[in-house]
């Protein structure tokens, strides 16, 4: 409950807060007047700001103590000005003492410490500082003016206290009182209040400079400071003024301010003892204080101290390994067959300080794994979304990369790590360029081309293919620590990684807690789960760590039931009683003290490690601090960039390696420090208060921005942003961290990155409602549209793409070019989405709203969006069939992206022409645009769009029997498919090659080929591959004369087709199916699908499709014996045919008019068409087309 407000009575001493009687004119504990004589009126009062009879600002002496305090008289005719002045001047102390409210997150951690506290007994800093200078200001200015510096003065002063996390009991007079440890303790209270004076003595100072520049008036400050016990009480609910703290504490601190002169800070002996390790102090006289018999030690500070004091360490343990025998033996076991017989994988498994890692230190020392090369890293907590984070620090190790090397530094190791392999890794050194210096623009351009998924294909197999390397020029270790905080890009490599171990000498050793679970191969992983030490082995444990010192055995018992058999544990407690000095080496022995109190022990690992933290040196719980927000790993140039002297941060860095808290990973010059478990880095971080993780947070990112420019992890500066609370940072960081991970396809990443994005944004438009966050919304939401929509999430793409649509209006209010250009982009975006999900005509109408927005805007990026749209409309027509309106649509577009030089654009709208010019019949058109195309994508080194154009050319140069050129075309672009990874697209060009096989009437060939690419498809589930797979598979099966075979897969490839609605492809399986009919002589079945065939096809414009359809529609036509109508159809199958330049389609339709002629009676006419058939077969013959020209040859010579 909240306690009385406290507010001083008429006998209370102002100065001091001390009570006197009624009657005494001066305070019994501090000297000073309690009462005064009004020098206007006359009357006497008690000490106030005013007088009560008349009004008149009461000016105090500052004198020494004792001396009287006195009334300023003044004339009449300036009583009033004088007044006026000192009623603004107590506004202005009631303004600051109304903003003495603490800001909202420490009101939070107060109220978190316990908002009630009545009559408790703390450990608390009192501050006194007392400002001096208004009198005099007040006889030579204007009032308003003194009213603003007054409120300027307090709100300074102030903000530097609650900066600190002070609190504010009251103000007296001219003087701030202000707690440190009350109501809210911290663990450096003392440093907290001394850091407070300095820097107020300092921004007065500063002040002060400026005005006296001004008004030839300065203000000073003398304070006093004293730590020690109180009785603390009365926190009212508004934290207002109403907590305040009693006791002889105050008093001295009150009498050293009293003391102090201007521009001095005196401590008593208490806050000294604690501070003199980080602060400068002079000697002081000892002072004669009223009400204390002798005389009271005091010290003046002078400045924080930038040379700590050397501390001595205590010896290390030994480092043994207890318990872990059989494990060891069976890691050494399972490392040596992975190694002698080709690779493989060990899991090091357990919770934290089971002695994972002391396991996996203990391996690599072992005889014959020493010698081999070792790569080591470890996942961190903070890196969860950090892309190949575990892969960037296994290759920088490898190639020698340090934090701070610039990219040309970076280029040069990693050209020499690659030339001393035995491999030729040169196509891959842009990707590890990229991989291991981000900030390099020039080798990012050089990958600029790259579409994201090829980008992330290409980068892991450069990853894979280098350590493969690695390990062909003599085995290797990849020791990968804290995978159970793995990032997804890091995870799905190390898979890929772990599924070719068994290609080369290379042994997985994988270290990580029971919540990480991959899925790798059985076959060659060896899974370890480490337990907590069983009773005996952890009291061997204890022996071995403290040399074999014979301990009283209840102190084993206690240490092994502290524990609970976690060898981490077991010597954190050991330490604990160490630095207690309960355990002590003397001799080279250890020794116990025998008045050691269990009981001071605690039961949890974090409290244990948490009095650890509390025993070492002030300087040494700061180091620990600001490398806990560093992370696990920190160089002695970012305790620099921080303002620590590398002398002094040396001795503190000795003495917590010495306790076995930080391990060195570099020696200098380059000296790296880590954390030698990441739990000590996380108890380190939870003693910081939130300002002032917030405070070095922010002064973290500005030191690594400085040390490695742009270079520095986006992912780690976000962090640092979002923890110091600079939400605009933040923002910028999580858009390059989207971006970064959308450049590897690491798109689950990059949405949460995204997210993020927009939470900051929320935060930043909350403290300045006034900033215009459009751009940087549309960005967010259309990467986080983009990335939705690859993971296949398309309501939740619809949904960003929709708000990245509404926000283009405010950018239109104020760039309308930019911001229409951006409409149509969000407008093409949500088109893609319908186009993904099938619906076509929402599509169109989206894109047709994108043209209709930037019609008449002549820049340049309002004509390449143009293009886009138009192309896109043009790809929507060639996906309903609509070919006339394709060709149109594209044209439109290559035209606009011809004018203004857009190469990528111009492109895309050649290839989409091709494609429908290639379905209409033109071939020579489509080869055209095929190869313009083919050009443009070369030259801009697009290796997936030079892919997609060289099947295009396959397929078109397969229709025109051009077999020899077909499968050169495949050929190239199976190397590419493979190369980037891509698994459809390696299965769309088996497709391809397995129809080249099969005009080549090499049926096992082709069904290897189409079996090859239905694995795939199935696979990865894409229903579209599936049916093609099936459809061709079917067609094998007809060309072997199986055709019961041939239907069953025809029927799975019209199942597959029909949820897609792509009506071509159904369209063709309906023509193979009327096809397989008609030779089964199931007539009635051919006819129907051979007429549903036709019909979509003529619809479509596709001629391929309808002279297959035409086929069987003739053939059911000619055995019903109606020759005349028969011999139509093949005829206008041979010109449809001809079209589409199908030369085997063309000789089975001359073939069956032939047949139909002969039927007829037309021998001459059908002989005629024979041996034009046989001219346009192509060689080799399918074996039943053979068949049947022989017999019709026969049957017409007979």
């Amino acid at each position: 409950m909240s306690g009385p407000e406290r507010r001083l009575s008429s006998a209370d001493c102002g100065h001091c807060g001390a009570h006197s009687d009624d009657a005494s004119r001066f305070c019994g504990d501090c000297g000073r007047a309690v009462r005064l004589a009004c020098g206007f009126c006359g009357a006497t009062v008690p000490f106030r700001r005013f007088c009560a009879n008349c009004g008149l600002l009461l000016r105090r002496s500052l004198l020494e103590p004792g001396r009287a305090a006195i009334a300023v008289p003044q004339p009449q005719a300036q009583a009033q000005p004088v007044a006026d002045v000192s009623r603004l001047h107590d506004t202005a102390v009631e303004g600051a003492v109304s903003r003495a409210t603490p800001p909202d997150e420490l009101t939070t951690k107060i109220r978190a410490a316990g908002a009630d506290i009545v009559g408790e007994r703390r450990k608390v800093v009192v501050l006194f500082s007392d400002v001096s200078g208004f009198t005099a200001m007040s006889e030579k200015m204007d009032p308003e003016e003194i009213h603003g510096i007054m409120n300027e003065c307090f709100t300074g002063l102030v903000d530097v206290i609650y900066r600190y996390e002070g609190y504010i009991d009251k103000f007296i007079g001219d003087c701030i009182m202000a707690l440190f440890g009350a109501p809210l303790a911290h663990e450096d209270d003392v440093a907290r209040a001394l850091f407070a004076s300095l820097e107020m003595e300092q921004w007065l100072a500063e002040y002060s400079e400026t005005l006296e520049k001004r008004t030839g008036v300065g203000l000073g400050m003398h304070s006093g400071v004293n730590y020690g016990t109180v009785v603390a009480g009365g926190l009212g609910s508004d934290l207002r003024m109403d907590y305040t703290v009693i006791g002889d504490t105050v008093n001295v601190a009150s009498r050293l301010e009293s003391a102090a002169q201007r521009g001095e800070t005196f401590v008593s002996e208490t806050v000294h003892a604690v501070g003199r390790r980080q602060f400068q102090f002079r000697d002081v006289e000892p002072l004669t204080l009223k009400g204390k018999q002798r005389p009271v030690p005091a010290f003046a500070l002078v400045a924080a101290r930038d040379d700590p004091e050397p501390i001595r360490g205590v010896d290390e343990f030994e480092l043994v390994l207890v318990g872990r025998d059989a494990q060891l033996a069976q890691v050494r076991a399972a490392g040596a067959d992975a190694l002698a017989s080709g690779g493989g994988v060990v899991s090091l498994i357990g919770e934290p300080g089971v002695g994972k890692s002391r396991l996996a230190v203990e391996f690599l020392q072992s005889a014959g794994v020493a010698t081999t090369r070792t790569l080591r890293a470890a996942c961190l907590s903070y890196t969860t979304r950090a892309p190949y984070y575990l892969f960037q620090e296994l290759l920088k190790s490898w190639a020698g990369v340090a934090p701070s090397d610039t990219p040309d530094v970076v280029r040069a190791e990693l050209q020499g790590a690659l030339g001393s392999l035995d491999a030729d890794l040169g196509e891959w050194e842009p990707y590890l360029q990229v991989l291991l210096a981000p900030g390099d623009e020039a080798a990012a351009e050089a990958l600029a081309n790259l579409d994201p998924q090829t980008r992330q294909r290409l980068t892991d197999r450069a990853i894979v293919e280098t350590l493969h390397a690695i390990a062909g020029s003599g085995s290797v270790v990849v020791a990968c620590d804290d995978l159970h905080w793995i990032d997804e890009a890091s995870e799905r490599v190390l898979g890929r990684l772990v599924d070719g171990v068994t290609d080369v000498p290379l042994l997985v050793l994988a270290i990580y807690r029971q919540e990480f679970d991959p899925k790798w191969p059985e076959s060659s992983w060896t899974r370890l789960r480490l337990e907590a030490l069983p009773d005996d082995h952890t009291r061997a444990l204890v022996s071995a760590l403290l040399g074999g010192a014979e301990l009283p055995e209840a102190f084993v018992e206690l240490v092994g039931s502290k524990s609970s058999g976690n060898p981490y544990f077991v010597e954190e407690v050991l330490r604990s009683f160490v630095d207690s000095g309960a355990l002590t080496r003397v001799g080279g022995e250890w020794r116990l003290d025998e008045d050691a109190d269990a009981a001071d022990v605690p039961d949890a690992l974090q409290a244990v490690i948490m009095g650890r933290l509390d025993s070492t040196p002030e300087e040494c719980r700061r180091i620990m601090q600001i490398a806990s927000v560093i992370g696990h790993e920190f160089g002695s140039d970012m305790l620099g960039e921080l303002g620590w002297g590398l002398s002094e941060a040396a001795a503190s860095l000795e003495y917590l390696r010495s306790l076995g808290m930080l391990t060195e990973t570099q020696p200098v010059p380059e000296q790296r420090h880590a954390f030698r478990q990441e739990f000590v880095r996380e108890v380190s971080y939870e003693t910081l208060l939130l300002s002032a993780r917030r405070e070095l947070h922010g002064q973290v990112a500005d030191a690594t921005e400085q040390l490695q420019g742009r270079g520095a992890s986006p992912a780690l500066l976000l962090d640092h942003s979002v923890k110091a609370q600079r939400w605009a940072n933040g923002v910028q960081y999580a858009l390059r961290s989207a971006a970064e991970a959308r450049d590897v396809y690491a798109n689950r990443a990059a949405a949460a990155y995204y997210d993020q994005a927009l939470e900051l944004m929320d935060r930043v438009a909350e403290d300045d409602p006034a900033h215009d966050g459009s751009r940087d919304r549309i960005a967010v939401l259309e990467g986080l549209g983009a990335v939705h929509s690859l993971m296949g999430e398309y309501d939740e793409s619809m949904t960003a793409y929709e708000g990245m649509l509404e926000q283009t209006g405010s950018l239109q209010e104020t760039a309308p070019d930019e911001g229409r250009v951006r409409r149509a982009e969000a407008l093409r975006s949500l088109a893609s989405v319908h186009v993904r999900r099938g619906e076509y005509d929402q599509a169109l109408g989206r894109l047709e709203e994108a043209v209709t927005v930037l019609e008449g805007r002549a820049t340049d990026d309002a004509r390449r969006e143009s293009s886009n749209a138009l192309a896109q409309i043009a790809s929507v027509h060639f996906q309903r069939g609509e070919y006339d309106l394709t060709r149109e649509f594209s044209q439109r577009s290559h035209t606009i992206a011809d004018e203004i030089g857009a190469a990528r654009e111009a492109a895309f709208a050649n290839l989409i022409w091709g494609l429908a010019a290639y379905r209409q019949g033109d071939a020579a058109d489509a080869r055209e645009r095929f190869e313009t195309s083919l050009a443009a994508r070369e030259r801009l080194g697009d290796i997936n769009g030079v892919a997609a154009v060289l099947q295009n050319l396959g397929n078109l140069s397969m229709d025109q029997t051009d077999y020899d050129g077909a499968e050169g075309h495949y050929t190239q672009c199976l190397a590419i498919r493979r190369k980037v990874g891509d698994v459809a697209g390696t299965a769309n060009v088996l497709n391809g090659l397995g129809n080249v096989c099969l005009a080549r009437v090499d049926y096992d060939g082709a069904a290897q080929r189409f079996g090859e690419c239905l694995e795939i498809f199935e696979g990865i589930g894409a229903g579209f591959g599936i049916a093609v797979a099936t459809l061709n598979l079917g067609a094998i099966e007809n060309e072997r004369e199986n055709l019961d075979a041939a239907r069953d897969y025809l029927r799975r490839a019209l199942e597959a087709a029909g949820p897609l609605k792509a009506r071509d492809l159904i369209a063709d399986i309906t023509a193979a199916t009327a096809r397989v009919n008609a030779e089964a002589g199931d007539w009635d079945a051919a006819g129907e699908a051979a007429t549903d065939a036709l019909t979509v096809a003529r619809e479509m414009a596709n001629p391929g499709i309808e002279a297959k359809a035409l086929w069987a529609l003739a053939t059911v036509t000619l055995a019903a014996g109606d020759h005349g109508m028969a011999r139509e159809h093949f005829t206008v199958g041979v010109a449809a045919s001809r079209s589409a330049e199908l030369k085997l389609w063309e000789a089975r339709l001359l073939l069956g008019r032939a047949a139909a002629e002969q039927a007829a009676g037309s021998t001459t006419a059908a002989s005629a068409d024979l041996d034009a058939a046989e001219a346009a077969f192509p060689t080799p013959r399918p074996a039943r087309d053979a068949r049947r020209v022989r017999e019709l040859r026969a049957a017409l010579d007979a």
